[in-house]
């Protein structure tokens, strides 16, 4: 079962997400602490999931992107024991909560792995994205 926290409940749940979200965030380039991700859930301006199955078995966090011609939901981590799982309900959530708030499209970056686990699931590479630190 994933359960969407609610923005007074994030508190409750934190310590059982904030490992996974630590996790997640190692493969970023440090622009997330795990305190900005609570932070934001809290304020309602990014979403907490859960994946419960006798206790937590991952998170994940959304947060919704408005452009001036559409509403994106953006997938900003996703982080799971056994992701394989969980994704096809993931995605239903995912799915029904972007019609909900009128998004046109779902979208997240991930490691080029995360291809693997979703194509079947229709999604498709749209582009990669790369950095470079500035000196």
């Amino acid at each position: 079962m994933i359960i969407g926290i609610q923005s007074g409940e994030v508190d409750s749940w934190w310590e059982h997400a904030e490992p996974y979200i630590s996790k997640a965030l190692k493969y970023s380039v440090g622009e997330y602490l795990p305190e900005d991700i609570k932070d934001a859930c809290k304020e309602r301006d990014m979403q907490l999931w859960v994946m419960w199955d006798k206790g937590v078995e991952g998170v994940f966090v959304t947060h919704i992107l408005i452009y001036p011609q559409l509403k994106i939901l953006l997938g900003l981590l996703i982080s799971s024991d056994n992701f394989k799982i969980w994704r096809k309900e993931v995605d239903e959530i995912l799915i029904g909560f972007g019609k909900e708030h009128n998004c046109k499209y779902l979208e997240f970056f991930g490691r080029k792995g995360w291809g693997n686990y979703l194509k079947d699931i229709n999604y498709k590479e749209q582009a990669r994205m790369f950095t470079k630190e500035i000196v």
